[in-house]
């Protein structure tokens, strides 16, 4: 999880970038040594994006049991093993890539100019539209 969730935080923390955010100033994270509250906040309603693709890939039998080993009572994942896992996500978040970057883009058009545009939703397929 922990490595998806890495990947996301990066891919969101590059667009509110490109859109001009400090991404050390939150809303709900708050303003913490050299922690980008901003980008935590934006990637939250995203993380459902990592967690389903775990299941789904664990369920694939793609993410095994084997591929980790135990340090210290922590499950560690070997080097040789991580580009397997960096494909997953990456793949995942590539394949989503759209949505994520309207979710940013819709942010920023909230920030300038609240009284004309909505605060954006996040949906994953197949959610029910109001």
């Amino acid at each position: 999880m922990d490595s998806g969730y890495t990947f996301l935080f990066n891919f969101v923390e590059a667009l509110l970038k490109l859109h001009g955010f400090d991404t050390y100033k939150g809303f709900y994270h708050k303003l913490f040594f050299q922690r980008k509250s901003l980008a935590c906040d934006i990637m939250e309603p995203m993380r459902c994006l990592i967690d389903k693709q775990i299941l789904k890939s664990y369920n694939l039998k793609q993410i095994k049991e084997e591929d980790f080993k135990i340090e210290n009572g922590k499950y560690v994942l070997p080097f040789e093993n991580n580009s397997k896992y960096a494909s997953i996500f990456m793949e995942t978040i590539m394949d989503r890539k759209e949505d994520i970057f309207s979710y940013v883009h819709g942010f920023y058009k909230f920030m300038m100019c609240p009284e004309k545009n909505n605060f954006p939703e996040f949906k994953l397929p197949g959610n029910i539209k109001k």
